[in-house]
């Protein structure tokens, strides 16, 4: 049983797709792979005016480094797909989302540095401010943004395509299904070693039989 298990464990392992070397930030900080953003959007801002030290580190190397900083996202996708996997591009979540679903190449590493949320600018003390958010709340509560979301993110556009590919090279995970045959191989053996235990006995007694007479 042991064995069985042993040799099943390691093949799905073997064949399991192997995971990033980076996992975080720290991870990126500790390796040699270059990273930027959009030289004037507020993803550069969130590491500029971070309290925290790790993201005070990063900005002074990508404000030292050459080209880092782009001007869009576009052009810092573009040099993520040059760079073979040398250059990381930080920019929002909710954009590398609708990215990483189109193009197969690109995938997310790691949670999100810092969440917000998105909002509509009204002018200061607007009477329709409480109407529109009493509005925004309700289509998220009947969850109308998340079926808009989905549908525009994942299938219009080309969006799934990398989750479609993802599926049909996936491993199934390790289940009881998959370990079946341990068990019928042991059946078998419990039923041929009751069978073979029968046998002696009757054996036995068939002996014990003689031996009386």
């Amino acid at each position: 049983m042991i064995s069985s298990y042993t040799a099943n464990l390691a093949a799905f392992l073997t064949i399991e797709r192997m995971d990033s070397p980076i996992s975080s930030a720290q991870d990126l900080l500790k390796s040699d792979i270059r990273y930027g953003a959009v030289a004037t959007g507020s993803t550069v801002s969130f590491f500029r005016d971070s309290a925290a030290p790790l993201y005070r580190r990063m900005w002074s190397r990508m404000k030292d480094w050459d080209g880092v900083l782009v001007e869009s996202n576009s052009a810092g996708l573009q040099k993520v797909l040059e760079a073979g996997g040398r250059f990381a591009f930080f920019m929002e979540s909710l954009s590398i989302e609708y990215q990483t679903e189109r193009n197969c190449r690109l995938t997310q590493v790691g949670t999100n540095l810092d969440t917000k949320s998105y909002g509509i600018a009204m002018a200061e003390g607007s009477r329709l401010r409480p109407l529109v958010s009493s509005a925004v709340i309700r289509l998220k509560e009947e969850g109308v943004i998340a079926a808009l979301k989905r549908k525009w993110w994942r299938e219009e556009r080309g969006g799934g395509l990398c989750e479609a590919q993802d599926a049909a090279a996936s491993v199934n995970m390790l289940t009881l299904q998959n370990l079946g045959g341990i068990f019928m191989v042991l059946g078998l053996g419990l039923l041929l070693g009751g069978a073979v235990l029968a046998l002696e006995l009757l054996a036995i007694r068939w002996k014990k039989a003689r031996s009386s007479i």
